[in-house]
């Protein structure tokens, strides 16, 4: 007995028994009081935590921000996740993840929220779709179609270019949101460009009477917009709008009117 009582008061043995002791307390469903929570060196050395860190996950963060849960998606960024990289969004593609949250509904309000975690970690903000047919927009011109003001408007405050330019088309923000002049507001208010041309010199509200949009139509012609500067098929927004279909039927989308 002797010899078994020096054998535990060695600092090995306290260290093992103290282990014992704490997965014996968790496997009984009883509490683990928090010095089971540390690990001991030896009698005579401090305690430290046990550091802890869950992996960084695309498909958690993908999930989260399909859910607008912002938390979560800041704890994956937080876990090394980088916000720049494309990721896999869907069994045949991959995107940034800013330009995801970009395409929501207005209706997702949580959206703008997510945006400002993914600017917080240092996504870029005017980072272009790469490939396929909406290649070369940016998050600003995806929420500006959309009707997304909030994110809009987080966008804006992260540095977004309002007079970003497609290469391939000569697209801007003003452009896609010719439907929308609550966003097409906020984007005049960030130097937006009311009089840019793309590349068949259409202009913003010739966009806006091309959809039908005479809301926005008269919002454009009372910013400073030239309804009568035509394009390269020699129409003027004047010409789209006085054409446009009288039965209701919608070419374009518009905000409310």
């Amino acid at each position: 007995m002797a010899r078994f009582g020096r054998f535990l008061v060695e600092p090995l043995t306290i260290q093992f028994a103290v282990t014992l002791l704490a997965i014996g307390s968790v496997a009984c469903g009883e509490p683990k009081p928090a010095s089971h929570q540390l690990v001991m060196a030896s009698s005579g050395s401090s305690a430290t935590p046990a550091a802890s860190k869950a992996p960084a996950s695309v498909q958690d963060a993908v999930g989260a921000i399909r859910s607008s849960s912002c938390d979560l998606l800041r704890v994956q960024l937080d876990s090394g996740l980088d916000p720049n990289a494309n990721w896999k969004v869907s069994l045949s593609s991959t995107e940034m993840p800013l330009l995801v949250l970009a395409s929501d509904s207005p209706a997702s309000r949580s959206s703008a929220e997510c945006v400002g975690v993914l600017l917080d970690h240092h996504a870029l903000v005017d980072s272009p779709v790469n490939g396929g047919p909406w290649s070369g927009e940016t998050a600003l011109i995806k929420a500006s179609g959309r009707g997304n003001l909030p994110v809009v408007l987080r966008l804006l405050s992260g540095g977004a270019n309002a007079n970003y330019v497609v290469r391939a088309n000569g697209h801007t923000p003003l452009m896609s949101a010719a439907g929308y002049p609550d966003v097409a507001d906020a984007l005049l208010k960030a130097g937006g460009d009311v009089n840019a041309r793309d590349a068949f010199g259409r202009t913003p509200i010739a966009f806006a009477a091309m959809g039908g949009c005479t809301t926005a139509f008269n919002f454009f012609r009372s910013r400073g917009s030239d309804p009568s500067l035509t394009d390269s098929h020699g129409k003027s927004a004047d010409d789209y709008l006085q054409n446009f279909p009288k039965n209701g039927v919608r070419l374009g989308v518009c905000g409310p009117k």
